[in-house]
Protein backbone atom coordinates (compact mmCIF):
# COMPACT_ATOMS: atom_id res chain seq x y z
CA UNK A 1 0.00 0.00 0.00
CA UNK A 2 1.06 3.59 -1.40
CA UNK A 3 0.75 6.31 0.95
CA UNK A 4 0.65 9.80 -0.88
CA UNK A 5 1.12 13.69 0.62
CA UNK A 6 -1.87 15.66 -0.24
CA UNK A 7 -1.01 19.10 0.06
CA UNK A 8 -3.97 22.09 1.51
CA UNK A 9 -4.28 23.12 -1.98
CA UNK A 10 -5.24 19.95 -3.99
CA UNK A 11 -7.65 19.41 -1.32
CA UNK A 12 -9.24 22.45 -1.72
CA UNK A 13 -8.89 22.21 -5.89
CA UNK A 14 -10.86 18.78 -5.08
CA UNK A 15 -13.46 21.07 -3.31
CA UNK A 16 -14.09 23.47 -5.43
CA UNK A 17 -14.50 21.23 -8.41
CA UNK A 18 -16.72 18.95 -6.34
CA UNK A 19 -19.10 21.94 -5.51
CA UNK A 20 -19.01 23.42 -8.99
CA UNK A 21 -20.68 20.42 -10.24
CA UNK A 22 -23.07 20.54 -7.32
CA UNK A 23 -24.22 24.15 -7.98
CA UNK A 24 -24.59 22.79 -12.24
CA UNK A 25 -26.56 20.43 -11.12
CA UNK A 26 -28.79 21.94 -8.98
CA UNK A 27 -28.89 24.94 -11.23
CA UNK A 28 -30.78 22.28 -13.93
CA UNK A 29 -33.18 21.34 -11.12
CA UNK A 30 -34.47 24.86 -10.38
CA UNK A 31 -34.68 25.40 -13.73
CA UNK A 32 -37.21 22.46 -13.97
CA UNK A 33 -39.13 23.83 -11.32
CA UNK A 34 -38.84 27.17 -12.11
CA UNK A 35 -40.90 25.70 -15.38
CA UNK A 36 -44.40 26.70 -15.18
CA UNK A 37 -47.21 24.30 -16.32
CA UNK A 38 -47.93 25.90 -19.19
CA UNK A 39 -44.74 25.64 -20.37
CA UNK A 40 -44.79 22.07 -19.92
CA UNK A 41 -48.00 22.05 -21.85
CA UNK A 42 -46.24 24.13 -24.63
CA UNK A 43 -43.17 21.19 -24.48
CA UNK A 44 -45.89 18.69 -25.26
CA UNK A 45 -46.86 20.12 -28.81
CA UNK A 46 -43.74 18.35 -30.37
CA UNK A 47 -44.50 15.21 -28.65
CA UNK A 48 -48.39 15.00 -29.59
CA UNK A 49 -49.28 14.99 -33.56
CA UNK A 50 -51.22 17.79 -34.92
CA UNK A 51 -54.03 15.37 -35.84
CA UNK A 52 -54.82 14.31 -32.26
CA UNK A 53 -54.22 17.69 -31.11
CA UNK A 54 -56.93 18.50 -33.12
CA UNK A 55 -59.36 16.01 -31.86
CA UNK A 56 -58.65 16.96 -28.47
CA UNK A 57 -59.01 20.49 -28.90
CA UNK A 58 -62.32 20.21 -30.88
CA UNK A 59 -63.40 17.70 -27.57
CA UNK A 60 -62.75 19.91 -25.30
CA UNK A 61 -64.69 22.84 -26.70
CA UNK A 62 -67.47 20.79 -27.33
CA UNK A 63 -67.63 20.07 -23.39
CA UNK A 64 -67.15 23.67 -22.91
CA UNK A 65 -69.98 24.88 -25.18
CA UNK A 66 -72.30 22.34 -23.12
CA UNK A 67 -71.68 23.00 -20.01
CA UNK A 68 -71.96 26.71 -20.76
CA UNK A 69 -75.75 26.21 -22.52
CA UNK A 70 -76.61 23.69 -19.96
CA UNK A 71 -75.75 26.40 -17.20
CA UNK A 72 -77.43 29.43 -19.05
CA UNK A 73 -80.29 26.90 -19.24
CA UNK A 74 -80.25 26.08 -15.68
CA UNK A 75 -79.92 29.92 -14.65
CA UNK A 76 -82.80 30.87 -17.08
CA UNK A 77 -85.03 28.25 -15.76
CA UNK A 78 -84.43 29.33 -12.47
CA UNK A 79 -85.51 32.62 -12.79
CA UNK A 80 -88.81 31.95 -14.69
CA UNK A 81 -89.53 29.35 -11.32
CA UNK A 82 -88.19 32.13 -8.86
CA UNK A 83 -90.39 34.72 -10.71
CA UNK A 84 -92.92 32.69 -10.83
CA UNK A 85 -93.03 31.72 -7.25
CA UNK A 86 -93.28 35.26 -5.79
CA UNK A 87 -96.03 36.59 -9.19
CA UNK A 88 -98.28 33.86 -7.95
CA UNK A 89 -97.41 33.08 -4.14
CA UNK A 90 -97.50 35.97 -2.88
CA UNK A 91 -101.26 36.84 -3.23
CA UNK A 92 -102.24 33.37 -2.71
CA UNK A 93 -100.34 33.69 0.87
CA UNK A 94 -102.27 37.08 1.18
CA UNK A 95 -105.86 35.40 0.48
CA UNK A 96 -104.68 32.50 2.88
CA UNK A 97 -104.20 34.52 5.36
CA UNK A 98 -107.39 36.43 4.91
CA UNK A 99 -109.51 33.36 4.90
CA UNK A 100 -107.43 32.20 8.29
CA UNK A 101 -108.77 35.60 10.32
CA UNK A 102 -112.34 34.79 8.60
CA UNK A 103 -112.12 31.71 10.30
CA UNK A 104 -111.19 32.63 13.05
CA UNK A 105 -113.56 35.97 13.45
CA UNK A 106 -116.47 33.45 12.84
CA UNK A 107 -115.11 30.99 15.48
CA UNK A 108 -114.82 33.80 18.13
CA UNK A 109 -119.03 35.53 17.10
CA UNK A 110 -120.43 31.61 17.40
CA UNK A 111 -118.50 31.30 21.26
CA UNK A 112 -119.88 34.78 22.14
CA UNK A 113 -123.08 33.87 21.08
CA UNK A 114 -123.21 30.26 22.77
CA UNK A 115 -122.22 32.44 25.99
CA UNK A 116 -125.02 35.03 25.30
CA UNK A 117 -127.34 31.94 25.27
CA UNK A 118 -126.09 30.07 28.52
CA UNK A 119 -126.63 33.82 30.32
CA UNK A 120 -129.48 34.78 29.11
CA UNK A 121 -131.48 32.11 27.38
CA UNK A 122 -134.49 33.62 25.42
CA UNK A 123 -133.30 36.96 24.93
CA UNK A 124 -133.11 37.64 21.22
CA UNK A 125 -129.56 37.96 20.05
CA UNK A 126 -129.66 40.29 17.23
CA UNK A 127 -128.95 43.42 19.72
CA UNK A 128 -125.92 41.60 20.83
CA UNK A 129 -124.80 40.52 17.65
CA UNK A 130 -121.38 41.72 16.57
CA UNK A 131 -121.15 44.13 13.24
CA UNK A 132 -120.57 42.28 9.90
CA UNK A 133 -116.89 42.48 8.71
CA UNK A 134 -116.32 44.13 5.64
CA UNK A 135 -114.64 41.98 3.62
CA UNK A 136 -112.54 43.29 0.89
CA UNK A 137 -111.87 42.30 -2.73
CA UNK A 138 -110.09 39.01 -3.30
CA UNK A 139 -106.62 39.21 -4.09
CA UNK A 140 -106.73 36.37 -6.59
Amino acid sequence: MLLEEVTDAQLSEDVSETSTDLSDFCSEDESILDESFLERVQALKDIIPGVFRAKIYQKVTSFVSAIRSILRFGGKTLWVLATSVLLLGTPLVLAIEEEEKMIAYDKEFKMQQKAHEVLAPGTSSAAFSPPVPQRSGSLI
